[in-house]
């Protein structure tokens, strides 16, 4: 077994005027009326996860991030345990952050998304909890589709993802195209030190003072 760890961070959105919605291959659709019987399967991963019927995007402002404590300063890692209803979190920045991503993937994939040999499996449970908990979590944007139960909708940006074999994107940006979050996986044994943990993997839309080239294959 592959001992592993995801550390999802908040993005930093980047504002950019002129952006163009690049569909890259995905199958456009509109939603179901309901919750597909394969989705409510995939989601008993979350039974506990509350679900979130009717939420809109659009009325929901960013949520604040305040990993402070009171008292002396300490200079500490910003790591604390949160709600796992809370675990993945959408706002209403969401579509023109999405847009970013594409434009991103395309044109700066090198600078945004990397993935060494070794990480595959890590990637694709990745993307595996990703689907359970979204169509768990918010059932009336994340869904399978009604014409072939091996695609997963987006029914915010209305594209369409192959998430079961054989895939037809890499699994860690088809993760980056339905979270907000910035992924970076870490695998224990990746390296000369077989109790470090190793940066094998990762989708980092804006990283903040280091670039993904340089840091990818570096311990924890």
């Amino acid at each position: 077994m592959i001992n592993y760890v995801i550390c999802f961070g908040l993005s930093l959105l980047v504002v950019t005027i002129g952006l163009k919605l690049f569909h890259l291959g995905e199958r456009v659709v509109t939603p179901p009326a309901k919750r597909t019987t394969s989705s409510e399967r995939l989601s008993s991963t979350f039974d506990s996860v509350r679900p979130l019927i009717g939420f809109n995007i659009d009325a929901q402002p960013p949520h604040p991030y305040a990993p402070w404590s009171g008292g002396k300063f300490q200079m500490t890692m910003g790591i604390r345990k949160t709600q796992e209803d809370s675990w993945l979190m959408l706002d209403n920045r969401y579509r023109e952050e999405q847009s970013l991503r594409e434009r991103l993937l395309e044109n700066e994939r090198a600078g945004v998304l990397q993935c060494l040999d070794g990480s595959e499996a890590a990637c694709r449970e990745t993307l595996e909890h990703i689907t359970a908990f979204l169509t768990r979590r918010f059932p009336d944007l994340f869904f399978w589709s009604p014409n072939d139960s091996n695609y997963l909708c987006n029914g915010i940006t209305g594209a369409a993802f192959r998430v079961v074999d054989p895939l037809e994107k890499h699994p860690l940006e088809i993760a980056a195209r339905l979270v907000m979050e910035d992924m970076n996986l870490l695998i224990q044994g990746a390296g000369p030190d077989p109790d470090e943990h190793y940066l094998r993997a990762s989708f980092s839309m804006a990283p903040a003072g280091w670039y993904l080239q340089e840091r990818i294959g570096w311990p924890l």
